[in-house]
């Protein structure tokens, strides 16, 4: 059965409020981290956005458009990561609306302001990952506006324990970098994700090698981060 993030809590309001490293919070059955792949005591990595009014951060920011319920904006190259609240339960990622957050001027007359990886983390500690175009906008908008996507065959029928998502910037070349300018942002609602029936044995597999955690997969998605984005 699928579930849907929608950072809504669980009687549909809509959450508030900033996100530092590490600090979490549950959505369903599912909780949700936000991170920084170099962290400074109290960095601010996220927050919880109200799309009808676009307030908060989004004040200094050119933020998503185009989605009035609230959201999760990934700020100064922020990290979200979502796993099941059941340690080692399996789950597969199927679609989600995201945008691209930037600064006043930024994007302006982009083809492309950003890019978004997906990076799933499998219970032997795989991984795969695909990436997301985030559209520039013209002259006469505001922001970027939201779009809805679908991830692919291969992804989508995967099986994970965690999936991380974070941001590369563009410039007008077409050169998207992450983790470098503290402006690979972007906003997220609406991810979709099923839970995998899987076999006790694996689930106790998964169980064990979440004792990973965070710091191993942060390697990893420092080490996907030095390729270009697509």
């Amino acid at each position: 059965m699928a579930d849907k993030l929608a950072f809504e809590d669980a009687n549909g309001n809509p959450l508030s409020g900033i996100i530092k490293d590490a600090e979490g919070f549950a959505q369903g059955d599912y909780v949700v981290h936000g991170y920084a792949l170099d962290p400074a005591p109290g960095s601010l990595v996220g927050a919880i956005i109200d799309g009808a009014s676009n307030s908060g951060a989004c004040v200094a920011l050119a933020c998503g458009v185009g989605n009035p319920s609230s959201y999760y904006a990934a700020l100064n190259d922020g990290i979200i990561e979502i796993e099941h609240s059941k340690a080692g339960q399996a789950f597969s990622l199927q679609s989600f609306d995201a945008s691209f957050i930037g600064g006043i001027y930024e994007g302006l007359g982009q083809p492309v302001a950003g890019v978004l990886r997906v990076q799933g983390f499998r219970a032997d500690n795989s991984t795969i990952w695909q990436d997301f175009e985030l559209q520039g906008r013209d002259f006469n908008t505001t922001g970027f506006d939201f779009a809805h996507f679908v991830t692919s065959q291969e992804f989508g029928s995967q099986q994970f324990v965690a999936i991380d998502f974070f941001g590369f910037s563009c410039n007008f070349d077409g050169d998207c970098t992450a983790f470098e300018n503290l402006k690979g942002q972007f906003g997220i609602d609406n991810i979709e994700v099923s839970a995998v029936p899987e076999p006790s044995s694996w689930l106790m597999l998964g169980s064990g090698l979440l004792g990973l955690g965070w710091l191993s997969r942060r390697r990893q998605v420092a080490a996907s981060a030095q390729g270009a984005a697509a």
